[in-house]
């Protein structure tokens, strides 16, 4: 498809995600989407603005449901929260603090600001798990 003009990749991938939408597979609609935006942005807010003959925006609307459907529910969103705050005390408690790495811009655990890192690993769930992978070995 790496050939095809910007009007033809966006009518193949605007077939494909309304056909997939059709079929209920939300998870296909969305990484179509993605692949499109990969490859052309202009092929994607081609696919977005088309019209079918009814003068409905199915690719939109696709995108739309598929996102809905897809969203984690309030329950979920609050567990994953609350997961996630359980694992920072935790570490809080082991002296561990987060940081922002000047150089990078992104978040670390440490016990001190400049000491040891073993990853730039921002989700306190999975630091806590690989300080235990670590005491293990």
């Amino acid at each position: 498809m790496k050939n095809l003009t910007t009007e033809e990749l966006a009518k193949t991938y605007y077939q494909a995600v309304v056909k997939a939408s059709e079929a209920g597979n939300h998870k296909e609609v969305l990484s179509l989407v993605c692949e499109v935006g990969n490859q052309s942005h202009l092929a994607l807010a081609s696919a977005h603005n088309a019209q079918d003959e009814n003068g409905e925006r199915a690719f939109a609307q696709a995108l739309l449901a598929a996102a809905e459907a897809t969203r984690p529910s309030e329950e979920e969103r609050m567990r994953d929260e609350n997961e996630r705050n359980d694992a920072k005390r935790r570490l809080h408690s082991l002296g561990y603090n987060e940081y922002l790495c000047r150089d990078y811009g992104l978040t670390y655990w440490s016990q001190t600001e400049n000491g040891l890192r073993t990853s730039y690993e921002s989700d306190p769930r999975k630091v806590l798990e690989s300080l235990k992978n670590t005491e293990e070995n």
